[in-house]
């Protein structure tokens, strides 16, 4: 994630999802780097690990939001 100044912040999500829970569920986000209020930008993706490491399903998604 980057702030209006182009900083990177790290973004967590609150609890991993595994495909069985998928279907309709709302992620939930923290963040305990934001200290300057501003815009914020996202981009994010839905990673799957496998047995041979990680991959991205389908297309990220950009978001934005204001502290």
């Amino acid at each position: 994630m980057t702030n209006s100044a182009g900083d990177v912040v790290d973004l967590h999500i609150g609890e991993p999802v595994t495909i069985e829970s998928m279907g309709s569920k709302n992620l939930e986000f923290s963040c305990s780097d934001i200290e300057t209020p501003g815009t914020y930008q996202a981009q994010l993706f839905l990673w799957l690990q496998t047995e041979d490491g990680w991959i991205i399903l389908g297309d990220s998604v950009a978001t934005s939001f204001t502290i």
